[in-house]
């Protein structure tokens, strides 16, 4: 069983920094640029640690 009450689900933040694998690592720059093109982006938080 997943225990999901401590996730929660916010808008993407520049600062996050923490991403799924890809094919072309992103830095800085290309990554802001990416996830600015997206319609929606967000990051799942355990609000007990703020672990993204």
């Amino acid at each position: 069983m997943n225990n999901t009450e401590n996730i929660i689900i916010r808008k993407y933040e520049k600062e996050d920094g923490v991403a799924f694998p890809q094919e072309e690592c992103l830095d800085e720059v290309s990554g802001a640029e990416f996830f600015v093109q997206q319609t929606y982006t967000a990051a799942a938080v355990d609000k007990e640690t703020g672990n993204i």
